[in-house]
């Protein structure tokens, strides 16, 4: 299911109840409604994104002028200075709303990132553990073949020796076998 639509209803609904309590529970005056402006625009960037955050600022930016800008209850502002605050406001607005954007792609990138690399130390650390493994079947197969191959070449030495008719000998040894 989108929930774009829904998202975007929940936008008009925040700008919505922000004027209704800035212009007539506590009314404010064209600062404080646009820095109240301001704070909705940056909890719907950071919550959901761009286009919801651009929705909500120029409903907001279209508010604020009608109901805070002098002429109040029509849209134009007629000073100069007041037309330069709103598209200063429209331009924060914005602003805020893509880097808040930002922020929340450039996070969800860290945080793949970061179970990408928890998974590879993982894997690292079971290679790791295969190959010691290894290591230590190769190390006790060759500590109990030594040994065996040892006593295999110790017995057929023994068997040829046996199975000659005179052993052979050199030097002082074939004497003594000659005297004995």
């Amino acid at each position: 299911m989108n929930r774009s639509p829904v998202r975007l209803l929940l936008s008009v609904c925040g700008v919505a109840i922000v004027t209704f309590f800035a212009y007539r529970v506590i009314p404010a005056n064209m600062t404080t409604a646009g820095f109240a402006y301001l704070l909705l625009v940056l909890v719907v960037a950071s919550t959901w994104g761009f286009l919801e955050s651009a929705v909500t600022t120029v409903l907001s930016t279209l508010t604020f002028d009608f109901f805070f800008v002098p002429s109040i209850g029509a849209f134009g502002p007629y000073k100069t200075e007041d037309l330069v605050a709103l598209f200063s406001f429209l331009a924060t607005s914005l602003t805020a709303s893509r880097l808040a954007a930002t922020i929340r792609r450039r996070t969800s990138q860290a945080i793949i990132a970061e179970q990408a690399l928890r998974q590879a130390q993982a894997d690292l650390a079971r290679v790791n553990r295969v190959t010691t493994m290894g290591e230590l079947t190769a190390s006790l197969a060759h500590e109990v073949n030594q040994p065996i191959a040892a006593a295999v070449t110790d017995a057929n030495t023994c068997l040829r020796w046996l199975a000659r008719d005179t052993p052979r000998c050199r030097g002082g040894a074939r004497r003594r076998l000659q005297n004995s």
